[in-house]
């Protein structure tokens, strides 16, 4: 059973970054990508630690299979937080094509970007980088509405009442994928609290472990 909260937190002032070239990031990002070696795992899990403002327990998977990873809507491929992509491939990236029926919106790349910028916040961007053999898709002080999935708010019946928790915030925001492609980390964190208080934040982590 599910319910969405809406929470808010009082945004600051954003600081302008002038010479950000997208290009330069998915440019890095796809060459990455184009390496990736091939996935080795059938299953996977998820555990977090953090909290959504009071809320400190979640919705996790367990020997879960690893989605097909396709340009179609896939609802498997999402993960358990932000409903990013579990699975980032050179196939389902990013393609270019003329084909009017492909939605775009599915490139695991332009999905990564939704879940973690807003196109109204014009002073944060998409960052990438390399940490290893790890792909981190990150992106610093973006203000916006975060949509948290999978937050235990309540009990029903004796069974955990699961929702999705939207908080808004300034945010420090990244998805980490390892050699294979598979994501290994949602980091969600709320970098300018108005409190020290717990309940007025967000700091939430979600591990992926393969099998």
């Amino acid at each position: 059973m599910r319910k969405k909260l809406l929470l808010f937190i009082i945004p600051l002032l954003l600081t302008s970054c002038s010479t950000y070239d997208e290009s330069v990031v998915f440019n890095a990002a796809q060459e990455a990508v184009n390496n990736l070696q091939e996935i080795t795992y059938s299953t996977y899990s998820v555990s977090v630690t953090g909290h959504v403002g009071e809320f400190t327990e979640f919705n996790t998977f367990e020997n879960r299979a690893i989605p097909a990873h396709t340009l179609e809507d896939n609802t498997a491929n999402r993960s358990l937080g932000l409903a990013a992509p579990v699975v980032i491939d050179k196939d389902n990236f990013y393609v270019e094509t003329d084909d009017i029926t492909i939605n775009t919106a599915y490139f695991t790349y332009n999905r990564i970007k939704d879940r973690l910028t807003w196109a109204q916040d014009y002073y944060s961007y998409l960052q990438f980088k390399e940490e290893g053999d790890n792909l981190v898709f990150y992106c610093e002080r973006v203000s916006k509405n975060v949509s948290i999935y999978n937050v235990i708010t309540d009990e029903f019946m004796g069974s955990p009442f699961y929702s999705t928790v939207t908080w808004n915030a300034r945010y420090y925001l990244s998805l980490t994928y390892n050699s294979q492609g598979l994501l290994i980390e949602e980091r969600i964190l709320s970098e300018t609290p108005v409190s020290d208080d717990d309940r007025l934040s967000v700091d939430y982590t979600s591990t992926y472990t393969y099998l």
